[in-house]
């Protein structure tokens, strides 16, 4: 009983120990890329571009703050070297949610204001990007939370090997 509870043990451990994937690697590579490309076309526009209204305005600094979060989300998986347990993708899902949130806010403003079917359909849509990332944000803490609970049982099962 004592050697199953420690090989269990043992590979749990192992588990938690691996390093993140070269696909994952090279996908939030790429992330960090384009978030940091699309960070610096937006701030120059902002930055040289005065005469903009202020809805524009508005909403080259929204993009701006929703690519710097996904720069800063990227800078963070790369940077942890292993497997982060599944709570990267939990703070992936609230970046997704508040910037489909922000995205359907925004859209329907200009929709109350300019009532066109352009602005009516991008409402919609990013409803219907906030209800995928809401359903994915909840898939993850899901996920999340059983690993959360099968590392508890793991850590049970060692200190009672240990004793």
């Amino acid at each position: 009983m004592r050697n199953d509870t420690e090989a269990t043990v043992a590979a749990g451990l192992l588990i938690a120990q691996v390093q993140i994937s070269f696909r994952s690697r090279a996908a939030h590579l790429a992330l960090l890329l384009v978030a940091i490309g699309a960070s610096v076309v937006l701030g120059s526009l902002l930055a040289t571009e005065s005469g903009l209204p202020m809805r524009t305005t508005a909403a080259l600094g929204g993009l701006l703050l929703i690519n710097l979060a996904w720069g800063a989300y990227a800078v963070w998986v790369l940077a942890a070297h292993r497997t982060l347990l599944l709570n990267h993708r939990v703070v992936a899902g609230r970046i997704a949610a508040a910037a489909a949130a922000a995205f359907t806010v925004g859209a329907a403003c200009v929709a109350a204001t300019l009532q066109s079917q352009a602005s009516y359909a991008a409402t919609v849509s990013g409803v219907f990007l906030l209800l995928v990332a809401i359903v994915l944000l909840v898939r993850a803490k899901r996920n999340f939370r059983a690993l959360e609970l099968r590392r508890s049982e793991l850590e049970a099962r060692l200190g009672h090997a240990v004793r």
